[in-house]
């Protein structure tokens, strides 16, 4: 019996770990045509949640999520900002899947389950709560300088002088 157990832990330890898929590949970049996200709070004051359009010196100019047209924000207004790259860190459903599979595993540990289950439901417990609410987040100004924030725009160098920002509209 403890043989099968060693071979099922082994197969988990190895099924568990693979690269993350949540993120577009360098190849894929060239192919999106939108920014990503921006959550911001203004002066401990308002929220705002918007695509990011165009990033200056000065300013970040954003499509908010529930309102039409852009909107410029001073870089001074923004007490903290996220750039949200993707909405969860991985499969929530398969991430939900593994850990209450590990949380019956200490089962099979006899007597020390009395132990062992605690420990696991410990860890499991909130690995599966974050993973059901989690996004993938880039925080400003933290972890991302301002002159970096423009990567993340739907146009990096600017708006050009061909597009009327009053057009631009969220893309299906």
């Amino acid at each position: 019996m403890k043989n099968y157990l060693l071979f099922i832990c082994v197969l988990f330890l190895f099924t568990a770990c693979k690269t993350p898929t949540y993120l577009s590949s360098p190849k894929d970049f060239k192919d999106q045509v939108t920014g990503l996200h921006f959550a911001c709070k203004l002066d401990g004051k308002t929220e705002i949640l918007g695509e990011i359009i165009e990033v200056d010196s000065s300013t970040i100019k954003l499509l908010p999520v529930n309102g039409d047209g852009l909107m410029t924000i001073s870089k001074d207004e923004i007490e903290k900002g996220d750039v949200i790259v993707a909405l969860s860190s991985d499969d929530p459903k398969k991430i939900k899947s593994w850990s209450t599979i590990v949380s019956l595993l200490p089962i099979g540990h006899g007597y020390f389950a009395v132990f062992t289950l605690p420990i696991t439901l410990a860890a499991t417990i909130p690995m599966s709560y974050d993973a059901a609410k989690g996004v993938y987040r880039v925080n400003y100004p933290d972890n991302v300088y301002w002159k970096d924030l423009s990567k993340f725009a739907r146009f990096p160098q600017g708006i050009p002088e061909s597009i009327d920002p009053k057009t631009i509209r969220y893309l299906d």
